[in-house]
């Protein structure tokens, strides 16, 4: 009985030192960062109130439409002598009833739409300042390595000039390759806080706070690249920077269709006036919309073609890998005949995986570009 308490005793102890372990580690991730980011943004916040305070006006707007009787006016009009609903008049309260309403819902989707594309933005933007800690990250763990290795061999390196094995040019060679070592750990150690200050600030988080590990952690997958022509017709269908401009020509053109019952838009000179100006402003409008989707299209394609390059850089980096872990293997069996010390594989060894993490920051680049592909092709933002 006593040794069954014992253990479980032992197990306890264990495990609430695994849990204390876990709760200890600090680290991030991007979605992480993310969520902290989208919640913690004062900017969306705003725009968020700008949108209930449209949805208030809207309703407010919508009720006095409601409310509005042409024919009820034309009779009340009619009890005053000499008093007549004018044309002119009669528009002024058309437009109170059938244009204001969609005037204020336009600014609805408006604040819609800039919620929408500044959460894009944001992550765009995020996607940047986490690469930079990612890498400052992966810069530190493999300069320790280094270190470990230089010191290693700065002790060994002693040991051999005390047996007067090595010259002092050599010894001292040595304590310079492990103090740069040595120097090379407290500069990447900045950087890294550097990068995390920058992080915090944007995130939202206290900017003192340091994680243990940044986690890569991506989301995106650049193999599920498509055809260029989807991203194009895509953008064209959803972007916001077109159905933004779509909607104000379709408000304009309400409220000319407004102006030309009963001829206001010619019988009164601030009608033809008003009138005039609307129809310029739906030409540059419509001159604006074509502008538009040719800049758009050519923003895909550009995002397109810097993928392509960053596709190439990743099979480049990925041939380079493949051939020094090739290479490790045969410098192994030379180890293993005495041709080749064993410092010379930890070298290869650090190297390889310096290598890996730079393939995994190319991959991450590449995948920071396709989300924003994905943005541009969607509602925004632009490429």
């Amino acid at each position: 009985m006593k040794k069954v308490i014992s253990i479980c005793v032992v197990v306890f102890i264990l495990l609430n030192s695994v849990a204390t372990f876990a709760a200890d580690q600090s680290i991030i991730s991007y979605k992480t960062a993310l969520q902290r980011t989208l919640e913690n943004n004062w900017e969306l916040k705003r725009i968020k109130y700008a949108e209930y305070q449209a949805n208030q006006q809207y309703k407010d707007a919508q009720k006095f439409a409601d409310e509005i009787s042409i024919n009820a006016i034309k009779e009340y009009y009619a009890t005053i002598p000499d008093k007549s609903l004018d044309e002119y008049t009669e528009m002024q309260i058309l437009k109170q009833r059938d244009l204001v309403p969609k005037q204020v819902q336009y600014n609805i989707t408006q604040a819609q739409d800039q919620y929408k594309v500044t959460e894009k933005s944001l992550s765009n933007g995020l996607r940047g300042l986490y690469l930079n800690a990612l890498s400052t990250d992966f810069t530190v763990q493999t300069n320790n390595k280094r270190l470990a290795l230089a010191e290693k061999r700065y002790r060994q390196d002693k040991v051999k000039f005390q047996q007067g094995n090595i010259s002092q040019l050599d010894i001292e060679q040595s304590e310079y390759n492990y103090l740069k070592a040595q120097q090379a750990v407290a500069d990447s150690a900045r950087r890294r806080e550097n990068a995390i200050r920058n992080l915090n600030q944007f995130i939202g988080e206290p900017i003192n706070r340091m994680y243990d590990k940044v986690v890569f952690d991506d989301g995106f997958d650049y193999k599920k690249l498509q055809r260029l022509d989807f991203y194009v017709e895509k953008a064209l269908k959803e972007r916001v920077d077109i159905s933004d401009i779509e909607a104000q020509i379709q408000l304009k053109k309400l409220e000319m269709s407004i102006m030309e019952k009963n001829d206001v838009h010619k019988i009164y000179r601030a009608g033809r006036s008003e009138y005039s100006n609307l129809q310029s402003e739906v030409e540059s409008l419509q001159l604006k919309l074509q502008q538009t989707r040719i800049d758009i299209e050519k923003n895909i394609k550009d995002a397109y073609i810097d993928i392509q390059k960053d596709l190439s850089t990743i099979k480049g980096l990925e041939s380079t890998l493949e051939s020094q872990k090739k290479l490790l293997n045969k410098m192994r069996e030379q180890w293993k005949l005495g041709v080749l010390t064993e410092s010379s594989i930890e070298d290869m060894e650090i190297n390889i995986e310096e290598g890996e993490y730079n393939l995994l920051l190319a991959i991450y680049n590449c995948n920071t570009k396709y989300q924003q592909l994905e943005n541009a092709a969607g509602y925004g933002p632009a490429y």
